[in-house]
């Protein structure tokens, strides 16, 4: 015997309500709100790029306004305008527009998208060492002659550990060209970086 299956069960979801078109006002306070909190770097870039606005100026960055033509974002040195051009149909297209601009900046002005927000210090024995090694290196390795163990200096002594080492002394003698001017590339290369993102 077979029982029919009860007609007060809905055979399915309930048929979504219709949606207008989304709100232009309310889109546009969602993108100013969100650049704003989560996308300070891409506002700074903007203006950097864009606006020609030197990047310490850039700090303060606050989207304004956004229209399918233009952006209004102030700094330092007071409001600026950015055109998007081609000009977008509607804000639904920001997110992707406002996207590859980022991404233009970076690349026009050079930059990575890594950015370095705090300093942690070394908090572990070999940490310590090696940033005492690199440190003895910058304040020695500039001066090589005198690390000859035959010339008798300081920094000879230091390297030879009190003489009983002279090989050590011979070997960072003989190192120093190739051993400072690697670390001078390598450091002098995150002084720009840091100055520009500063």
């Amino acid at each position: 015997m077979s029982t029919a299956a009860p007609t007060d069960v809905p055979s399915g979801p309930p048929p979504s309500a219709q949606r207008g078109p989304p709100d232009p006002a309310a889109m546009k306070a969602r993108v100013i709100q969100h650049m704003n909190n989560d996308h300070a770097l891409s506002l700074r870039l903007y203006l950097a790029h864009y606006a020609h606005v030197p990047m310490p100026g850039t700090t303060t960055a606050q989207m304004q306004d956004i229209t399918n033509e233009h952006m209004i974002i102030t700094s330092a040195y007071g409001r600026h305008v950015v055109s998007l051009d081609p000009p977008m149909k509607s804000l639904i297209e920001a997110r992707e527009r406002l996207v590859a601009m980022h991404n233009e900046c970076l690349a026009a002005l050079g930059l990575s998208d890594v950015v370095v927000k705090s300093y942690t210090p070394p908090d572990r024995v070999w940490q310590w060492a090696l940033s005492a090694l690199c440190l003895l290196i910058f304040s020695t390795f500039p001066f090589r002659e005198q690390l000859r163990p035959e010339s008798g200096s300081v920094i000879a002594s230091i390297w030879s550990l009190g003489g009983y080492v002279p090989g050590l002394a011979r070997l960072a003698y003989t190192l120093q060209p190739f051993v400072l001017g690697i670390m001078v590339v390598l450091h002098g290369g995150e002084a720009p970086a840091a100055e520009v993102l500063g």
